[in-house]
């Protein structure tokens, strides 16, 4: 399995609002508001995200779809997790994928922050 920065991937298209030359030089994106994301098409087998987030009382949320049909939606953990979005398929086949976060930002959250 190969590992990239989401910046690497040419068919990748950032999804809401995010400062891009911080996120770059971060090599992450920030999934911030809510609806914000990224949308691919991905001719793999399987899909992982590496996926950080922080709270102390209301845990984020994110949703992905394949092919426009909802495949995940979950809570995150905090710290560092991998996410497996799909595993199992036709490999070289183009696959729609669109993974965004569901919550609002929480403002009496001090520990919150954006989905990386």
């Amino acid at each position: 399995m190969k590992s990239y920065s989401i910046f690497d991937l040419p068919c990748v298209r950032p999804l809401g609002r995010y400062h891009q030359p911080s996120a770059r030089s971060a090599g992450a994106l920030p999934l911030f508001w809510a609806g914000s994301g990224l949308e691919l098409c991905f001719t793999g087998s399987e899909l992982h995200l590496l996926l950080e987030a922080d709270f102390s009382s209301a845990e984020p949320w994110i949703a992905a779809e394949l092919n426009g049909a909802p495949v995940l939606r979950m809570p995150l953990n905090q710290g560092v997790q991998d996410v497996c979005v799909f595993r199992g398929m036709t490999p070289g086949v183009p696959k729609h994928v669109r993974v965004f976060k569901e919550t609002q930002p929480v403002s009496d959250d001090p520990a919150h922050r954006d989905v990386s």
